[in-house]
């Protein structure tokens, strides 16, 4: 049912109650409910489209008494009193930065998988207080997509440019290797852009960090 992407996000859910934000079809809730991983899910969507989509989804499989549908903006609809997970996948690195912020999340673990910008997500969390226990990175259809699993601790830090990079992605896994790998080719092909057209110095910035993340991604040690 799941595709790469999503099972690894099912992978990182951790408790008995998850909450599926943008479900689309719901074949995630349902599938934490299958396997027996969670004993109720929500699936929450802003649109009513994939609420119908997922109420067939969830109905076919039996699945009506221990899920809930909600329409929702974000969470800020859903009650998350008793909620172990939330789950944010298929969305903007940004769009999920701003969802994280809607409500109070301390105590929920958090599973996010941003299709874009997750540069910018990862400083969200820092500068907003989560933090960024791990990062998988999977192939779906010909791309690299990166899975995190964060959880709010209040403690609130700067971090740096190569850190939004490379997050928690670890060379010793082929597929985040080759996601490191690629960061570091688009980082040189900027580079060389630059030169050409006469900045020198944000040249010299792009192409220190593409040596950077080249040298981790192929030698491993320490990305800081």
């Amino acid at each position: 049912m799941l595709g790469n992407r999503l099972k690894a996000c099912a992978e990182y859910v951790v408790g008995e109650k998850a909450c599926d934000v943008g479900t689309d079809h719901g074949y995630l809730a349902a599938e934490l409910l299958l396997s027996g991983k969670c004993s109720f899910a929500i699936a929450a969507d802003i649109n009513e489209k994939p609420l119908e989509s997922a109420r067939t989804t969830l109905h076919r499989n039996g699945l009506d008494e221990c899920s809930l549908l909600v329409l929702s903006d974000g969470v800020k609809n859903v009650d998350l009193d008793g909620v172990t997970d939330i789950i944010i996948a298929g969305m903007g690195g940004e769009l999920i930065s701003a969802i994280l912020s809607q409500k109070p999340l301390g105590g929920i673990n958090l599973v996010l998988q941003p299709m874009t910008k997750a540069p910018s997500l990862r400083r969200f969390l820092a500068e907003n207080g989560f933090e960024l226990l791990g990062e998988t990175a999977v192939e779906e259809s010909g791309r690299l997509y990166t899975v995190m699993n964060a959880v709010f601790t209040g403690k609130k830090r700067e971090i740096s440019e190569l850190e939004t990079l490379v997050g928690k992605l670890s060379p010793l896994e082929d597929t985040a290797k080759q996601m490191l790998l690629g960061i570091s080719e688009k980082l040189k092909k900027e580079s060389d852009a630059l030169k050409a057209s006469g900045n020198m110095e944000q040249s010299e910035h792009r192409r220190s960090l593409s040596e950077r993340i080249k040298n981790y991604a192929e030698n491993g040690g320490s990305i800081v």
